[in-house]
């Protein structure tokens, strides 16, 4: 049964985290993962399905906003969201979406990081991502 200490104070960023200090925290799970948010880059997402397979289907909860919008302005990337569907179907798992998700919070063993996202400034493409939703289900 993974730690669920709701006592455990959550860690608090009020500026951004970078990709590496993310990287480093999923890299530390021994039980379970969370994150919310409204997307990831695709580095995050890369280790995020790395752990994601070495822990168990179970162990890994992912909750996205991850729309057009949001991909546009540098929130989530395609690539990432792809990589993440593409894990979920693998372990047979569900990925959870919410719309309006606009802070993002990172539970690792039950210790909880709340942090604002951090946009990616270069142009993306986003076409296509209602197919990668469909793609999921």
């Amino acid at each position: 049964m993974p730690n669920d200490n709701a006592l455990l104070a959550p860690t608090i960023h009020l500026g951004y985290l970078p990709d590496e200090l993310v990287i480093s925290h999923l890299l530390r799970a021994r039980e379970s993962i969370r994150f919310v948010g409204p997307g990831l880059s695709d580095a995050v997402a890369a280790v995020l399905a790395e752990r994601w397979a070495g822990l168990g289907p179970t162990a890994v909860e992912v909750v996205l906003d991850a729309d057009a919008d949001l991909c546009r302005m540098g929130y989530c990337d395609g690539q990432a969201l792809r990589i993440l569907l593409d894990t979920a179907k693998r372990m047979e798992a569900p990925i959870h979406r919410q719309t309006g998700v606009r802070l993002c919070v990172l539970e690792i063993d039950g210790e909880k990081i709340i942090l604002s996202g951090q946009p990616e400034y270069a142009p993306r493409m986003v076409l296509g991502l209602g197919a990668l939703w469909r793609y999921a289900v």
